[in-house]
């Protein structure tokens, strides 16, 4: 009999990293909730099991409670907000520029502001 193949390993995965890193925090489900300001900690378990995306102020708190950049955090979420193309690309030059994913999106931020602001100044 010829065995089904599994998922691949990074869907096993998916919702337990989130609960692997909220371990290491040294945080259960309900303190999650009560940080985040979710009603309960079921909300936070759909979270971490995949069930279902938080919000943008949920995410945020994420990433602060966890002490996670965004992209980090996205990727474990598998939130869908650049393409997996582009997430590649994005990841191939941090691993160039050896930044973290969170250090190369701030410069990149910081980057995109000073442009703005030298064409406003030249604009104006």
């Amino acid at each position: 009999m010829m065995r089904r193949p599994g998922p691949p390993p990074w869907e096993v995965f998916r919702g337990s990293m989130l609960a692997q890193i909220r371990r290491q925090q040294g945080l259960t489900q309900r303190e999650m909730a009560k940080a985040l300001g979710l009603a309960s900690r079921e909300t936070f378990s759909a979270y971490e099991r995949g069930y279902i995306a938080p919000s943008l102020a949920t995410f945020q708190g994420m990433c602060r409670v966890l002490n996670l950049d965004p992209v980090t955090l996205a990727a474990i979420l598998k939130l869908p907000f650049l393409p997996n193309q582009e997430m590649e690309r994005f990841y191939r030059a941090c691993r160039q520029t050896a930044l973290t994913p969170g250090e190369a999106l701030r410069q990149l931020v910081r980057s995109f502001v000073r442009v703005v602001e030298e064409n406003a100044q030249g604009n104006g």
